[in-house]
């Protein structure tokens, strides 16, 4: 993400950078867990690709804060990171619970 002009702190909408971090990290994890409910490695082997999409999650949200250090007007923040990975499984959850309902409920 690079910084909007006229943002304050560099995120649009006046919202806190966090929360944009949050909102499109839990996103993503929404739609991996759409992709985790259609797996047959997941069907195979729950707990085992679970462990695999949380740590792919996990490199993906220290890979982008670590890349903001080549970004100019963005620097690499720990809490943003802590922000990423609270959201990415906070979609994941959400997503989950969604796909049950909709799809396996019935």
């Amino acid at each position: 993400m690079t910084p909007i002009d006229g943002a304050e702190d560099g995120c649009p909408l006046g919202l806190p950078c966090l929360t944009w971090h949050f909102g499109l990290f839990a996103v993503l994890g929404a739609v991996i867990a759409a992709r985790y409910a259609t797996s047959d490695a997941a069907r195979r082997s729950p707990q085992r690709v679970l462990g695999m999409v949380v740590l792919v999650i996990w490199m993906f949200a220290a890979g982008t804060e670590i890349a903001q250090g080549w970004v100019e007007g963005r620097e690499p923040q720990l809490i943003d990171w802590v922000a990423n990975m609270a959201g990415a499984v906070c979609g994941l959850l959400l997503g989950s619970a969604a796909l049950r309902l909709l799809f396996f409920d019935r």
